[in-house]
């Protein structure tokens, strides 16, 4: 066991209730989102949903943490332009791109494909950052890229998704 996996707290790695209860609802709200985004990119084009899904993203966020409670003066200038470019490239970009395919393709072909973004981010972290992968993660990466391979190789009916 490498020395980062040694402070990591063991019970972390057990199922409990509150973490299968939150990925579940995870992944309910994430269906939601595609075929909400899917029925309203019917009226709507992209940058309207990404207006008014970000502002009401800032408004829950203002509301839960009021913007006079943030460390504003006390936050380094170089930290802005980061959050910046997260903002941009791991944000805005992301979501356009992915209602843009929702308004191309079935939503839940989409949805399906999306689900790649955390193996690439962990591939990239392996190559990048020096990450450690355990097989656990590795198998579940090679899990979902065959669903997305199966998903993606099947002809669409005139009654499938």
């Amino acid at each position: 066991m490498s020395d980062a996996l040694a402070l990591i707290d063991a019970a972390l790695f057990q199922l409990n209730t509150e973490g299968v209860a939150i990925s579940l609802l995870s992944a309910v709200i994430f269906a939601i989102y595609f075929s909400v985004a899917e029925r309203i990119l019917k009226r709507y084009d992209t940058p309207t949903l990404l207006i008014y899904g970000f502002g009401f993203a800032l408004l829950a966020w203002a509301i839960y943490r009021p913007l006079w409670t943030l460390p504003w003066t006390t936050t380094p200038p170089e930290i802005y332009a980061l959050l910046v470019g997260v903002l941009i490239v791991a944000t805005v970009i992301p979501f356009a791109l992915t209602l843009a395919a929702v308004k191309l393709i079935p939503a839940a072909r989409v949805g399906l494909t999306a689900t790649i973004e955390p193996v690439v981010a962990a591939i990239a972290a392996f190559l990048v950052l020096g990450e450690q992968l355990a097989p656990p993660q590795i198998a579940g990466g090679a899990v979902v890229i065959v669903a997305i391979l199966i998903a993606q190789s099947l002809r669409p009916t005139a009654d499938s998704v």
